[in-house]
């Protein structure tokens, strides 16, 4: 841990970045402190998209809660989705002026940067927390931050305010709980596993410093965001920001499962004045937000502008602070998708698992897991509703399963893959939806170049040649077949294994196209596969249980004969 500390107190240096929370306007400088209001206002950031059950809601469930926001949170995301189709018919909004357009511009992303202060600043103690921070070590990285990456017109909050308030949250209580899905049901238990708790907090502490210095970098010039490009071009964080200035929210109806917009009027909204921008009342927004002609809300009029200019915004170069710009050249396009959603999951508190993972293809795990969840729950239920006497109709069989569902001519991964069925049920898949178990083969590398050499060398209709070699195949495996059956307490085969096994890998390995092992010696190690199908296994799992009983009752009868042989001595005594 002290390790990971001196890691960050290093990226501390170099990261260096700004701003507040429940965020104390710059008036502050004229009318006092704020710090203690602000410590006192425990508004949980989650409320932006969950807000609070009614307390006329029976929610006794907690599996209640959990419904809800995941279907709030897709609804979150669905609104992105509405937001991009909205853009295939090419709307626009026609303000009165290009001042009105401006203002309506700086209004907008001076929300989402006061939602985006507010949200970091929580997380930030938070993980500084976790890596054991000292108040001094926390206070010199936001210096740092402030002091190198805040843009010196920002209006939203003064600097020094916004140092004061960077301290609160750590010094003090703080509610803020970071993203997570433990003890979710509606998560599989194993995707929090995947990475380690070390990384995962690591990475997003990582992305935490980055987002602050995003939000903290513009200073209200309309035509450059600076750092807050990707975060103004994502649909579903636009359309969040623009919920609420219009003052909507998303609502679950759970009797029909559905996602609406409500009506609400605490949501964030931050109106600007000239240059000078603050957080204001649903009220002043009616009264003084800008108007496009002919639209019939504020929504629409955001949603228009963001499919006719803020859709594409860009990075600009031209007379760009140097820092900035520096990033800007460096940022690649996996590094914009990782701060939005690192975004994203600190307004929903469901983790970015992409930015928890090592890699990309780590993808495939997080589907996989969710559908084989689904899959293990639903076996589970299904087997409660099964009987509980199995009548054995059918034998046992060890299978090959089809070749091209593993191997490939030109991977040289040599693998015997078989399963384990018992009746059509187990036969309706190969592989799939079985439990595995394999042991290696450990086979001569000079070997199996000689029997692919011989075996292409012969000539049709010479059977007796190919069979030597099979024969001589066999001799180089049986003492790794023979050690793998003692392993199994009921074999799940019977007669020539070693022969499909030989002739399985002989078509492998002369089917190969590449250098076959070219000048390589050593032992080749080589997988034998068995799929083990359910009603296969429930089989094997019976006999074994008679296998016990009979060898209990044999054990019972062999201590009854000696216990009466030691009295029947006794009476003859």
């Amino acid at each position: 841990m002290t390790h990971m500390k001196q890691a960050f107190i290093v990226l501390m240096a170099v990261c260096l970045a700004p701003l507040a929370h429940a965020l104390v306007p710059l008036e502050s400088i004229l009318l006092g402190d704020f710090s203690d209001q602000y410590r006192d206002k425990e508004t949980d950031p989650i409320e932006y998209i969950f807000n609070p059950i009614p307390r006329n809601k029976d929610v006794s469930s907690k599996d209640f809660e959990h419904r809800r926001n995941l279907a709030l949170y897709r609804g979150f995301y669905e609104e992105g989705e509405n937001l991009k189709n909205l853009c295939k018919v090419k709307p626009r909004v026609q303000y009165s002026v290009d001042w009105d357009r401006r203002k309506v511009i700086r209004s907008f992303v001076s929300t989402l940067q006061y939602i985006g202060l507010d949200v970091v600043l929580r997380a930030m103690p938070k993980y500084a927390n976790h890596f054991e921070f000292s108040e001094e070590e926390y206070k010199n990285l936001g210096d740092g931050l402030i002091g190198n990456w805040c843009s010196q017109n920002l209006s939203l909050i003064s600097i020094e305010q916004l140092k004061k308030n960077w301290m609160i949250k750590f010094t003090k209580k703080n509610e803020y709980e970071l993203p997570s899905v433990d003890n979710n049901p509606l998560f599989p238990t194993k995707i929090t596993n995947i990475t380690s708790k070390e990384r995962v907090m690591k990475q997003e502490f990582v992305q935490a410093i980055k987002l602050f210095k995003t939000f903290c970098s513009w200073g209200g010039d309309t035509d450059n965001l600076r750092l807050l490009v990707p975060l103004i071009r994502h649909p579903v964080i636009y359309s969040f920001v623009a919920r609420q200035l219009s003052g909507q929210k998303l609502e679950w109806e759970p009797l029909d499962n559905n996602v609406v917009i409500r009506e609400e009027q605490e949501t964030v909204k931050v109106l600007c004045r000239n240059m000078i921008c603050r957080k204001t009342s649903e009220k002043t927004i009616d009264r003084e937000f800008p108007r496009g002609a002919g639209t019939k809300s504020i929504k629409e009029d955001l949603d228009r502008l963001y499919c006719e200019e803020m859709r594409d915004v860009d990075y600009v170069s031209k007379g760009q602070e140097p820092k900035v710009k520096d990033w800007i050249k460096k940022m690649t396009f996996d590094e914009e998708n990782l701060v939005v959603s690192s975004f994203l999951s600190l307004i929903t508190k469901v983790p970015d698992f992409f930015l928890r993972s090592e890699q990309f293809s780590d993808g495939k795990e997080f589907l996989r897991l969710s559908m084989d969840r689904n899959w293990n729950n639903w076996a589970k239920k299904q087997t409660t509703n099964f009987a509980k006497d199995l009548y054995y109709e059918e034998p046992l069989t060890l299978e090959l399963v089809q070749r091209d569902l593993y191997y490939k001519n030109t991977i040289p991964k040599f693998s015997v893959h078989f399963d384990v069925n018992l009746g059509e049920f187990d036969r309706a898949n190969q592989k799939v939806g079985k439990i595995s178990n394999h042991f290696n083969l450990s086979i001569s590398k000079t070997f199996l170049r000689w029997a692919r050499n011989e075996w292409n060398g012969i000539p049709p209709g010479q059977d007796k040649k190919k069979q030597a070699i099979v024969d001589r195949f066999k001799i180089e495996i049986t003492d790794s077949v023979q050690k793998a059956k003692t392993k199994f307490r009921l074999v799940p085969w019977k007669g020539d294994l070693e022969n499909l096994i030989v002739r399985e890998l002989l078509e492998q390995i002369v089917q190969y196209i590449g250098p076959f092992y070219k000048g390589e010696n050593g032992l080749a190690q080589i997988p034998v596969q068995f799929n083990f199908a359910p009603l296969a296994l429930r089989y094997i799992r019976y006999q074994y249980l008679v296998k016990e009983n009979e060898k209990r009752d044999k054990d019972y009868f062999e201590d009854f004969q000696k216990r009466q042989e030691i009295r029947a001595n006794l009476n003859n005594q």
